[in-house]
């Protein structure tokens, strides 16, 4: 077998004519390392453009925050603290109380369920132990609700309206219901 016969470079250098050059290591070398002086000019030139931005940018990042909804920038001061924060709460979802009485025998039920259901949550928030609100109520101390068998008596209408199907209450019953509910809730500083 004959060994593989050596390539003859001269041939491709003439079929090449005047770029011919390009079989020359020199000039690969060249270019290689003019185009790696390039690159290092060019990287240089992104880092240097890169710092001027952060600094050109930089006063206006507070602003960026505020639409990407984080601490606001120049806005007025919370006027509310928390307490009075869970007040307006609690006195928007009484709001949304009376409106369900005010739509008339269809709301009463709803009504009497949506403040049962403030007033277990305004017992919780305030630290008053237990699963529900039964259990609140019977961990309530004495001198925080003054009258807290006419409480007793709303849950009750709650749980009956809750329980037995069919059940209707009437407007006395659920004024009265709504009085204790708002009585309690006035009286824990939650209105």
């Amino acid at each position: 077998m004959q060994p593989f016969p050596a390539f003859d470079f001269s041939y491709l250098g003439q079929f090449l004519g005047p770029f011919d050059f390009l079989l020359k290591s020199d000039f690969w070398v060249g270019l290689y390392v003019g185009l790696r002086w390039v690159g290092i000019g060019l990287i240089l030139l992104l880092l240097v453009s890169f710092v001027y931005l952060v600094f050109q940018v930089w006063p206006f990042r507070m602003r960026w925050r505020v639409r990407a909804g984080f601490q606001a920038y120049r806005a007025p001061r919370q006027r509310y603290a928390l307490e009075d924060t869970q007040k307006i709460m609690t006195r928007k979802k009484w709001g949304e109380v009376i409106r369900r009485v005010e739509m008339g025998t269809a709301g009463f039920a709803l009504a009497v369920i949506e403040a049962d259901v403030l007033l277990e949550h305004t017992l919780g928030r305030i630290g008053i132990a237990g699963k529900n609100i039964a259990e609140r109520l019977r961990s309530l101390a004495p001198d925080e609700v003054s009258d807290i068998n006419a409480v007793w008596e709303a849950h009750a209408l709650r749980n009956r309206i809750a329980h037995e199907p069919g059940f209707e209450p009437t407007r006395e019953e659920v004024t009265r219901a709504l009085a204790a509910y708002k009585k309690a809730l006035e009286e824990l500083d939650a209105l």
